[in-house]
C-alpha cells in the first residue's frame, strides 16, 4: 500500500493501492454491508521507506 494516490500515474488508478483512498473505501464497504460508523475503530501502524538507499554505498 503506497501512502498518497497523488503518486499514481495518469489514467485510472486502483482504489486499494493507496493508503487515502483504500481506507475510505474500505468503510464504505462495511456500512453498506452493515457495520455501523459509531462501533468501527481503526489501528494504523507506520510502514518503512522501502527504498531508500544509502548514497555512495553498493
Amino acid at each position: 500500500m503506497l501512502p498518497d494516490s497523488s503518486l499514481a500515474k495518469s489514467g485510472q488508478i486502483n482504489v486499494a493501492k493507496f493508503a487515502d483512498t483504500a481506507i475510505k473505501e474500505l468503510v464504505q464497504v462495511l456500512v453498506k454491508e452493515g457495520a455501523r460508523m459509531p462501533f468501527l475503530k481503526a489501528k494504523l501502524a507506520g510502514g518503512a521507506q522501502m527504498f531508500q538507499f544509502a548514497s555512495g554505498g553498493i
